[in-house]
């Protein structure tokens, strides 16, 4: 923003304007409120106007999609948002699109096939590594976060495939998958190495995964707790809504449906603070899912069929409420409190 600034006052728009986006984007991959990006944005889009210039307007119309949909749902993605402006189908329709349009538009339908819980077609979505390889600097920010993405996505898929095993296909998809999760894992272990405040979240909780998919529940919980903790920690509230909600999906696939609720509720309440109302709303219906199946169930087999669960899920999703996981806060993330230490002296 300050670059925005300095570029406004010696007259360099453009400068100005990319400093401009770049805030947004940051802000974004940081976890900054959505609203608070969105408002970025409009000063991008409002500046662009009263300059008469169409800089970088793609990337930011592509960003403020994204926007829309973690708020409103997927249907976002098909509304123009900005008076004659195109919507973001008919800009990665456009072949004189930059490349880097296209790679950010792959990243965005990847995350929000994540969130969405639509991964159906892993070719469409997954493969961010490759196409990053070939073209572009590996640090720009909108790409960090699809490899992470990437590596989330392929563990899930794997365990998919490890289900199905109705075929040698399924098998070594499975196997293929999992090599991709762990070769995204080694980026993020050699990120962390360098700045571990941005990057230990992540690795503690694509290792859960990995950890997951090779059947070692025990080591898997605890670096759940860890990852959570550690975003947490370090301010990243999207990055604890992710992982409280795939720590909650961990324990309801092992049938510890109990167990999962707080991980739920946790992941509902960040999601919603982060802004990201459509996402916290299908967990939050998905819980509710469960909760109800669970009594009937109860009721089938001739036990009372309750809905304490229920009104405790309530009390608990208002905002006023203390978290259900607030034990795992007690104390903080030990990795990057030890490597500051280390690097002080």
């Amino acid at each position: 923003m300050q670059g925005f600034k300095e570029g406004q006052l010696s007259g360099d728009i453009i400068y100005g304007m990319q400093n401009l986006l770049m805030a947004a984007t940051a802000g974004f991959v940081a976890g900054r409120s959505l609203d608070a990006v969105q408002k970025i944005l409009l000063e991008f889009f409002s500046t662009l106007q009263r300059y008469g210039v169409k800089l970088f307007i793609k990337l930011a119309m592509l960003l403020l999609s994204q926007i829309m949909v973690l708020k409103g749902g997927l249907h976002m993605s098909r509304i123009s948002h900005l008076e004659n402006m195109p919507n973001e189908g008919e800009i990665l329709a456009d072949a004189s699109s930059a490349p880097k349009v296209f790679l950010d538009g792959k990243v965005y339908h990847l995350t929000r096939a994540f969130l969405f819980r639509q991964m159906d077609d892993e070719s469409l979505h997954i493969n961010i590594s490759g196409a990053v390889a070939e073209n572009y600097h590996q640090l720009d920010s909108t790409i960090l976060m699809g490899y992470f993405f990437e590596g989330l996505a392929s563990f899930l898929l794997a365990r998919r495939s490890m289900l199905n095993r109705s075929s040698i296909a399924d098998n070594e998809s499975s196997i293929k998958l999992t090599a991709r999760g762990l070769s995204v894992l080694k980026r993020m272990r050699c990120w962390s190495e360098h700045c571990c405040w941005n990057w230990e979240d992540k690795v503690l909780l694509l290792e859960a995964e990995h950890m997951y998919t090779l059947g070692d529940y025990d080591q898997a919980s605890s670096l759940y707790d860890s990852a959570i903790r550690s975003a947490h920690d370090h301010k990243f509230i999207h990055g604890e809504a992710i992982a409280c909600e795939v720590a909650g999906m961990f324990y309801h696939e092992r049938g510890m449906h109990i167990k999962s609720y707080p991980y739920f509720v946790h992941s509902v309440k960040s999601y919603t603070k982060w802004g990201a109302t459509a996402i916290a709303t299908r967990v939050e219906t998905f819980l509710r899912n469960v909760i109800r199946t669970s009594n009937a169930a109860s009721a089938e087999a001739g036990g009372d069929a309750t809905d304490i669960l229920d009104h405790q899920l309530v009390a608990t999703l208002d905002s006023t409420c203390t978290s259900p996981l607030v034990h795992l806060f007690a104390t903080t993330s030990q990795g990057c409190k030890k490597k500051r230490c280390e690097a002080e002296v």
